[in-house]
């Protein structure tokens, strides 16, 4: 059986991570919280709309125009219902 060895030496890449809106309500306020610590109250929001394209694109918009340092180390694109979120630089993980 061969020996596994770490080396070390790997590339680091930059992280891709989408996530899905599910359900689209004008009346609700959505939130995404930013960093491992809930209590920092590192939170971008954006009311929602009558559709899921229209709650990712409203998420989206209030991510583009957070004044939080985190928000501009990852882009955000909204295409239908889903936000894809992207490194902009290869290291560490966001999310």
């Amino acid at each position: 059986m061969a020996t596994a060895t770490w080396r070390g030496d790997a590339k680091p890449i930059k992280q891709v991570t989408t996530v899905q809106i599910t359900g689209a309500d004008p009346a609700t306020t959505y939130k995404l919280t930013i960093g491992d610590d809930p209590t920092q109250g590192r939170v971008v929001s954006a009311v929602g709309a009558s559709t899921v394209a229209g709650t990712a694109a409203n998420l989206k918009d209030a991510w583009a125009a957070s004044f939080y340092p985190e928000t501009k180390e990852v882009i955000a694109v909204a295409a239908l219902d889903t936000i894809t979120f992207m490194a902009v630089d290869a290291g560490p993980h966001f999310l």
